[in-house]
This record gives structure tokens, sequence and C-alpha cells, in this order.
């Protein structure tokens, strides 16, 4: 078969042959060179309306939803550098590309301004995970499991939030190594954090709530004393804490 000689069309004969590609053979296409990148951006040949990440300690997962057509999902595996296209119908190996440079190239040509979602699982043995990161995307939900937490919070305080509008996270007895660590989190400047503790609610207590900067705080497997309520309703009046 004679190869077709795509970059030699004119650009209104190479949209027609775009049009023929499914959504994973346009994504392989931008991984070719920097021109196909460009042209995939260019077209805006992948616009999803939300782009999701996922992330457990030696796998990516990223989902682009659209509204009209089917959702497309691919996993990156770091132990064979590969990538497999929703539920193993289509394996990629040896693409060449750190987790970090697939997502970013594909967060790229996706034309979306944020990430909607970055689920958070485990500490990430992904190399340069959070480089994704690195070029100030707007994250629009952040969700911590409890198993990421300890590892990580200087990486997530220090690279996440500053970029993340909501945060919701998941946290026992040994998700921080000590009380400064979450108030690290709870210090900072958010619009909304909603916050679920595991095990005993006194986790959490008066001198956390205090502590906390966001706009809007959803406390859930919480329990403050009608004291330590009264206290901080005292504090709050008297504008002495964050309202």
């Amino acid at each position: 078969m004679t190869p077709l000689p795509l970059f030699r069309l004119p650009r209104l004969a190479q949209i027609p042959v775009f049009q023929c590609m499914k959504d994973n053979e346009i994504l392989a296409f931008c991984h070719v060179s920097k021109r196909t990148r460009s042209v995939v951006k260019c077209l805006k040949l992948i616009s999803p309306k939300y782009f999701v990440l996922k992330q457990h300690a030696s796998s990516m997962e990223s989902i682009l939803n659209f509204i009209k057509r089917p959702t497309v999902r691919f996993c990156y595996r770091k132990e064979n550098n590969s990538v497999t296209l929703q539920c193993g119908k289509t394996t990629w190996t040896k693409i060449g590309f750190s987790v970090a440079e697939w997502t970013k190239r594909m967060f790229d040509v996706s034309n979306c301004d944020k990430f909607e979602t970055v689920m958070l699982h485990k500490p990430p043995e992904l190399d340069n995970f959070f480089s994704i990161f690195s070029d100030h995307a707007r994250i629009e939900n952040l969700i911590l499991l409890s198993g990421f937490i300890n590892s990580s919070v200087n990486q997530v305080v220090e690279t996440l939030l500053p970029i993340t509008s909501n945060i919701e996270f998941f946290f026992s007895k040994d998700s921080f190594k000590a009380s400064e660590d979450l108030r690290k989190m709870l210090i900072q400047e958010i619009d909304s954090m909603e916050i679920h503790i595991r095990g005993h609610p006194s986790y959490f207590n008066l001198s956390d709530l205090i502590t906390s900067n966001a706009v809007k705080l959803v406390l859930r497997g919480v329990t403050l004393t009608p004291k330590e309520l009264n206290e901080f309703f005292k504090m709050w009046k008297r504008n002495e804490c964050n309202p």
C-alpha cells in the first residue's frame, strides 16, 4: 500500500482525513512529532468537555469526557512504559515518553483550560509526576485519598494547592506525620475544602478549625464539643479567626 503524503496535501484536503480518524488514532497521531501535535491542537481535533486524571502508585489514568461522543480512557503504566486504551483493547508499548510528558501533551492537544478532576490514590512511583502541573494549568477539583497524603504533603502544598479551586481529602490517624502537616493544607486560601475523617473524630480539633482559610469548609466524621463550638463562634464574632 502506498503511504499517504498527508502533510503534502493542502490544509482543506487534510481535514476530511482527520475526520475519518477515531479519537484514539488522533491521540496516537499527535505523539508522532511536534508538527503532528501542532496540527491536532490548531485544528482542535480533540476537544473534550472535561479532562480527568486518576493517579495510582505506578499508573496514571487519563479520562476525556466529550458531550456527544464516547468517553476516551487511557492508562499509562510505568512497568513497561506502555499506554492501554479502554479496557485493554489497544496497547502501545515503548512509547518513549514519561508519564509527565505523555499527560502534558495529551492535555495540551485537548485545548482544555483546566483539569476538571485530579484524583490521587497513593504516593507516586512515576518519574517527575508533579511536573505534570508545572505549566500551572488549573485544577477544578482535587481529591486526595489517605494513602497519598502522608509522604507528599509538601509537594501538594507547594505544587497543587496554588492552582486548585476545590479540594476534598480523606485522612486518618496515620495520614499526617504531625498536626503541622495538616495545618499546612488548612491554611491555604481555597474556594472549597471538604475533609473526611476516618477513625476517631478527635483527629480534627478546634485549633485545626480556626486555622482554615477556605471560603467553604465541609467537615465529615468530625465531632466538636459544644464548648469548642461556642469558643469558635466567640472568636468568629470578634473577628479573631477566619469566617
